[in-house]
């Protein structure tokens, strides 16, 4: 079985090089805007936090890496996050399995904080 933890440590670092290549203003917005995101994803769910993502416009930032994530070969048989579906269609299909739901959100939340945290990091190098 492989370690989820550095699933997610992995996923948080490709948003942090993403987010490396802004200017100092835009990553100050962007680590706010993570720091929001993770409290909707806590507070109300992984599509609340989709559609937060949408409305922010960092959705190909974020979104796209926890779509790959969520697409990982170790997690094809638990959380089944459908390939071939729009995002919104396969959120709302992935909801339909309990386990899988939990495990996703906890999954994202970790990668949130991981990036929160590495954002932090380089604010201070």
């Amino acid at each position: 079985m492989k370690n989820l933890d550095s699933l997610c440590a992995k996923t948080a670092l490709e948003i942090e090089n993403l987010c490396s290549k802004k200017n100092e203003n835009d990553r100050k917005s962007f680590l706010n805007k993570i720091t929001n995101g993770l409290s909707i994803l806590q507070e109300d769910g992984i599509y609340a936090f989709y559609l937060f993502l949408k409305r922010e416009n960092i959705k190909s930032d974020v979104w796209d890496s926890c779509r790959k994530m969520l697409l990982d070969p170790s997690l094809d048989k638990i959380v089944a996050y459908p390939k071939s579906s729009e995002d919104e269609d396969a959120i709302i299909k992935m909801t339909e399995n309990l386990d899988a739901l939990l495990l996703a959100k906890d999954l994202m939340q970790r990668m949130l904080i991981y990036t929160r945290y590495g954002l932090r990091s380089r604010e201070k190098s």
